[in-house]
């Protein structure tokens, strides 16, 4: 982690020669229970969300620097929670990750019954587990006796010296709060910064300078907030979460004034420095670089031969981003697994030991919080991945985290985000969109037989993300899984998949377009109505049912990549059926999209034409309901049929 002895020199320095200590009030119900009212013991349900689990009552957080020639800090939790019903009494089980460098302190916790009857946890209850990778921590405890219509409530402490890395305060919970406040104590010797994230209502505010003038308490609170909901195409639940983002800015010493993040060149030098220092140590790397790269004299050519190699032989374990890694490079491909940070840090060792320069970055993705370029801190960050600058040319970026993403590419959630390179320029830009490049052909020929069977042949062109998501899914597997995967995908749309043939192009390069030719029989696509067949010719990318539901929306909808498709499928009916009749031609436009579906009879049948175009990755939740209908009336066109009629023998 990176904590106080991370800091510049002169930092250091200062810290050492400035020894003060700062007298702070003391956070008076982190030692002393609040009275429960008697109304609340008595309610049975939560009279703000009828049939609910639970009411968070108070969520409250108060937050102290201290100043002692070293600089650290601590955050006091205390929370009370009335629990309605068997889910609600999953929140008398409280987990709280911390990184090893933090302490956690004072824990407390007890239950108060609804005839006022309170049970204390025992302190030797708590127990102490190992995180999911050796710099993160657990402590997890059970409030013991909860029932329904119980009240919990518990409090603990965060103490840290990284003062660069301040968690987010989150007002907003998974069930109705009535209030949540945060407390903020700031010694005068230090400035602060605030921002919102999410926050449909404006805090309460309050400022208190102290008598002896020596610091400032500040106070937000939020009152009567409904817990955030799952939402179909939304961003993550913690993601959407209502709270503020808190930094400390500078101190000032009789020394002058020292920045700590004060601009965003301060959060690039410090991660700059704490990633570099992992990659120091770097054990076999040299000779598996050396290996890599024999023989290879173009430097695009080494880029893409470590870039595999990472990206095939490391797998990506998904953890909560804290933005810092306990893992040195050698031992990141030792394990042969990591986060994004650690394979991140693995590619810049490895392309630095091939002689190229590259450099982490940290990114925004797409649905992550909201990003608040005045507000210099890394929480606003979930993910690393690796920017190689080209001198005279575009940068190169990599993430190695996504399978079968290609060189130059970042996967969709990733494109078009604010970014902070770290190389010393203390710049925020955006990575490179490709949304241009996603782009899928299909050509399909359905021959009908009489029985409703259908005997298929065809072929699949993709690029950009489509293509990633086929080589992620099809090319980098044995020929039984792309067999398996590829029958899996079409009985979403086709019933007794026999497949006689799935042939892919060379995917050696991962920059090459994905090429598929492939053919099948199976049901499922025609229904027998007497002397005729009514025929689904739609079958790629078919919509058989509603996308959206008809409820209010309250956040931005994430549909997906922006993309673009064009089937064209070739229906020929069974010998002595000719067509009767085809649906009318469909033409849906939005402002984030449009959907065409076209019939047109040929000499051998139908020829039937769909297109479709999603030109945004996110639409604003004040679109939600026109783009629910537009997904409805493709579903609409996409159910209708071409009816055959047996011809009357002569």
């Amino acid at each position: 982690m990176i904590g106080a002895y991370t800091m510049n020199g002169m930092f250091v320095r200062c810290l050492l020669l400035f020894a003060l200590w700062v007298s702070l009030p003391t956070f008076a119900y982190a030692v002393k229970w609040k009275d429960v009212e008697r109304e609340l013991l008595v309610l049975n349900q939560n009279p703000f969300d009828p049939g609910s689990e639970a009411l968070i009552v108070f969520n409250d957080g108060m937050l102290r620097v201290f100043f002692t020639g070293e600089v650290w800090w601590e955050l006091t939790i205390y929370r009370r929670i009335k629990v309605f019903n068997k889910t609600g009494r999953d929140y008398a089980t409280v987990t709280i990750p911390y990184l090893s460098q933090e302490k956690i302190s004072d824990i407390r916790a007890r239950v108060i019954l609804g005839n006022g009857e309170t049970i204390d946890m025992k302190s030797n209850t708590v127990a102490d587990l190992p995180g999911p990778d050796r710099y993160g921590k657990i402590k997890r405890f059970t409030i013991p006796g909860v029932e329904d219509g119980s009240i919990i409530e518990y409090q603990y402490k965060t103490t840290s010296e990284n003062i660069f890395y301040l968690y987010p305060w989150f007002f907003q919970g998974y069930d109705y709060t009535l209030s949540s406040t945060l407390t903020v104590t700031v010694p005068k010797e230090f400035e602060y910064k605030g921002g919102y994230v999410n926050l449909a209502q404006q805090p309460e505010t309050s400022r208190e300078r102290w008598i002896d003038g020596r610091g400032t308490t500040y106070t937000w609170t939020v009152r009567n907030m409904p817990g955030v909901q799952e939402e179909p195409f939304s961003r993550p639940l913690k993601n959407r979460r209502g709270g503020m983002n808190f930094s400390w800015v500078s101190f000032n010493t009789d020394r002058g004034r020292f920045s700590i993040l004060e601009n965003w060149k301060d959060v690039d030098d410090i991660y700059r420095e704490h990633y570099e220092a992992h990659m120091r140590r770097r054990g076999v790397i040299p000779a598996v670089v050396d290996s890599l790269t024999a023989g290879i004299d173009n430097p695009y050519d080494k880029v893409a031969a470590i870039y595999d190699y990472v990206q095939r032989n490391i797998r990506y374990t998904p953890m909560p981003f804290i933005g810092s890694t306990g893992n040195y490079s050698g031992r990141i491909l030792a394990r042969k697994r990591g986060e994004s940070i650690d394979l991140t840090v693995l590619l810049c060792t490895m392309l630095d030991q091939a002689g190229i320069k590259a450099h982490p970055a940290l990114i925004a993705p797409l649905d992550g919080v909201p990003f608040t370029p005045s507000m210099p801190t890394p929480v606003q960050f979930e993910r690393l991945v690796t920017h190689v600058p080209v001198e005279g040319g575009e940068a190169i970026w990599l993430d190695p985290t996504f399978m079968g993403t290609p060189v130059g590419v970042v996967p969709w959630q990733n494109q078009g985000v604010p970014a902070l390179v770290l190389d010393g320029s203390g710049a925020i830009t955006r990575t490179p969109s490709t949304n241009h490049m996603n782009q899928e052909e299909r050509e399909l020929a359905l021959s009908m037989k009489a029985d409703g069977t259908v005997s298929a042949e065809g072929s699949i062109t993709a690029t950009g993300e489509m293509a990633t998501g086929y080589r992620r899914g099809y090319a980098y597997g044995s020929d039984d899984d792309r067999e398996q995967a590829f029958r899996n995908q079409l009985q979403r749309y086709v019933s007794d998949v026999s497949l006689s043939k799935l042939e892919f192009n060379d995917q050696s390069s991962g920059a090459m377009p994905v090429t598929m030719a492939f053919s099948f029989q199976g049901t499922g696509l025609a229904t027998a109505a007497g002397n005729r067949l009514l025929v689904s010719p739609a079958v790629f990318g078919r919509i058989d049912e509603e996308v959206l539901p008809d409820a209010e929306r309250t956040s931005t909808v994430y549909v997906g990549p922006v993309e673009r498709t064009l089937d064209r499928v070739t229906l020929v009916p069974p010998e002595g059926y000719v067509v009767e009749s085809m649906p009318t031609p469909v033409l849906v436009r939005a402002p984030f999209g449009r959907f065409m579906a076209r019939y047109k009879k040929t000499p051998e049948g139908v020829l039937y034409t769909r297109q479709y175009a999603l030109n945004h990755a996110s639409i604003s939740v004040r679109l939600y309901r026109e783009l629910r209908s537009f997904f409805n009336r493709i579903s609409e066109s996409d159910q209708q049929q071409v009816v055959l009629v047996e011809q009357p023998a002569p």
